[in-house]
This record gives C-alpha cells, sequence and structure tokens, in this order.
C-alpha cells in the first residue's frame, strides 16, 4: 500500500477510535459514580458507614427545657427565697418545741420540722430547674425569732412558740396564695398550690393548741 493510502486510510478510521474511547470513559464514568455495596457475606468485606440519624425528640426536648432556665421573673424569684427562709425557720423552731413539756406542742413541732424540711426539699429541687439561687441560711429577721425562743423555756416558750407560729403561718398563707394565683412560672406556681392544704392544715392546729395553752 501506499504511504498516502496508509495516511488516508488512518485518518478515516481516528473518528471511529474516538468516538469508542469516550463511550469506554462515559461507562467507566458511570460505574465509579455509583460504587456497588460490597458484599457483606463476603469475609473481609466493609459495610458502608451508616448515615446519621436525625436527632431524638429527647434532645430537642431537653434543648427547649434548657432554653426555659434563668427566665423566672424577679415576683417568683422572690417567692422562692422567701419561703425558703420561712421553711428553714419553722424546721429550727420546730427542733427547739421539740423539748417542751407540752406534749401537743412537742408533736407539732416535730411535724413541723418534717413537714417543712420535706417541702424545702422539693422547693430546691424546682429553684434547680429554674437556675434560681435558694438562700443558705436564715435571714435577720428569722434569726431573731429563733433566737429569742430559743431563750425561753416551760410555759413561757410554748406560749410564744404558739403566737409566733400562728403569725408565721399566716405570713406564709398569704405568701403562697399570692404566688399560687398569680404566680408567671408554672412550676414555681404549682408548687404553691400544692404546699398550700400543708399549711392550712398547720395552722388549723396550732390555733386550737392555742386555744387551751393561752390560759396557762
Amino acid at each position: 500500500m501506499k504511504l498516502s493510502q496508509v495516511v488516508l486510510f488512518t485518518l478515516a478510521s481516528l473518528p471511529l477510535a474516538m468516538a469508542s474511547a469516550i463511550g469506554q470513559n462515559t461507562q467507566s464514568g458511570a460505574t465509579s459514580a455509583a460504587p456497588a455495596s460490597p458484599d457483606t457475606s463476603v469475609p473481609g468485606a466493609v459495610a458502608p458507614p451508616a448515615t446519621p440519624a436525625p436527632q431524638s425528640g429527647i434532645l430537642q426536648g431537653s434543648k427547649t427545657e434548657a432554653a426555659k432556665m434563668g427566665t423566672v421573673t424577679a415576683v417568683d424569684a422572690e417567692f422562692v427565697r422567701k419561703a425558703a427562709e420561712g421553711g428553714m425557720a419553722e424546721v429550727a423552731a420546730g427542733k427547739l418545741a421539740e423539748r417542751s413539756d407540752d406534749q401537743r406542742v412537742k408533736e407539732f413541732g416535730q411535724k413541723m420540722v418534717e413537714d417543712h424540711s420535706r417541702m424545702g426539699n422539693d422547693l430546691a429541687t424546682v429553684a434547680q430547674t429554674k437556675a434560681v439561687s435558694m438562700p443558705t441560711g436564715l435571714g435577720a429577721e428569722e434569726t431573731a425569732k429563733v433566737d429569742k425562743l430559743g431563750g425561753l423555756t416551760g410555759r413561757e416558750f410554748d406560749k410564744a412558740y404558739v403566737v409566733e407560729m400562728i403569725s408565721d403561718l399566716e405570713e406564709a398563707i398569704a405568701l403562697f396564695e399570692a404566688e399560687a394565683n398569680g404566680g408567671q412560672d408554672a412550676d414555681i406556681k404549682q408548687y404553691a398550690q400544692e404546699a398550700l392544704p400543708t399549711l392550712q392544715q398547720h395552722l388549723s392546729m396550732i390555733r386550737k393548741i392555742s386555744d387551751t395553752t393561752a390560759g396557762k
């Protein structure tokens, strides 16, 4: 074959070769774009990593609860402080009353210690979830009241204790009723509502004791 014929043959077959190469590259690209999943039944095969699952409702809920923290109004926070200090004062005074010679005063003091310790723990739990600080001790007014009772004995103590408890419980009930009716935070408001019957029971009990100790 002459040289000119060889050149013409080569040029004529070039488009076919290029088309064939392009087709092979296209098929190869399609194959590499979607690799087949390995057969996990074959020893040594590695399964593809799992797609991360969406966040659960629990996690989303915890974020929602976290967003509520630190949003308690000044009025609700003040209720927490006053209720906590008042409860600690009732516990301290109740421990003094446990030494009374009057069995009714003694038993009432024991009940005050038990009930207000429990109520204080419940309040602390609510306050913690709301990021509200709890007082770590009695205020000046409560300290003065407890110190005064601690300096009395016998019938003098019984009379002073009964009078003090009536006054304190009336104030506590008014405080808790205000929060139960007008509180802004639902959980703190619920705490006040649930604690009210116990405070009202205490007031009823001490008033009955007062009827028989006033004349002693």
